[in-house]
Parts: structure tokens; sequence; C-alpha cells
């Protein structure tokens, strides 16, 4: 998805197009749950 990301910046040439905008914000939401999942995995273990 990363590079997806990259490919959409390369091909719109913008950073504020509403694709890559779009696109961007799922691969965060993806990383936060991704990072909550490993902090809760964590502190299980502890």
């Amino acid at each position: 998805m990363r590079r997806e990301l990259a490919n959409r910046v390369r091909e719109t040439g913008s950073l504020t197009n509403e694709a890559v905008v779009d696109l961007s914000q799922t691969l965060d939401e993806y990383i936060l749950t991704l990072q909550n999942m490993l902090n809760e995995h964590k502190n299980k273990c502890n």
C-alpha cells in the first residue's frame, strides 16, 4: 500500500490530490491499528 501511495503521488504530482489523501489516511489507520494491537499484546505479556 505504501508503494501504491508513492505511485499515486508520482502520477498526480500532488500530495493534496483527493485520491492521494484518501489512501494516505487509510494507510495511517492501518498503521495505528497495528501499533495498538502490538501494544496490547506487549502489555499482556508483561
